[in-house]
């Protein structure tokens, strides 16, 4: 998922989420995501991610897992780090302890992102060429 100039899950689709786990899903698969398990390699060279939820539903964050088995994360203006709010690097994002103003984020699913340039950093999903946009896949429903 490209993330540059305040990207937000469902953008593409002019789809706001509330930040429920049914609805980041939504926005998500809507964006080109697939949904994946924990334990499940994704397809194609895919980076898995990790949707996290600010336990007061009042934020969402992401962990990607990194080539060397560690997963990493950042928060809007701060560099990427492998390690928790502990220092404890992150080789499980269920169990790491990541926060903000108190509140933790916890992990509601995974999924498999495009990420670099010979993927199309999700553009591929999210724009089709010629700049028309791909429909709304999923109607008013929301996807399995």
């Amino acid at each position: 998922m490209n993330t540059v100039n305040g990207y937000m899950p469902g953008l593409s689709h002019w789809f706001t989420p509330d930040y429920t786990p049914e609805e980041m899903t939504r926005a998500l698969i809507g964006d080109g995501l697939l949904p994946t398990t924990r334990n499940a390699t994704c397809p194609n060279s895919r980076s898995k991610i990790a949707l996290a939820i600010r336990a007061d539903g009042g934020d969402y964050h992401f962990y990607r897992k990194d080539s060397n088995g560690l997963w990493s994360h950042k928060f809007s203006g701060l560099l990427p780090k492998q390690t928790d709010d502990n220092g404890t690097p992150i080789t499980d994002p269920e169990l790491a302890s990541v926060s903000l103003s108190g509140s933790p984020y916890l992990v509601q699913g995974y999924f498999c992102a495009c990420s670099d340039s010979a993927q199309g950093m999700g553009h591929h999903v999210i724009e089709a060429p010629g700049g028309e946009e791909y429909p709304w896949p999923f109607g008013d429903e929301i996807p399995p």
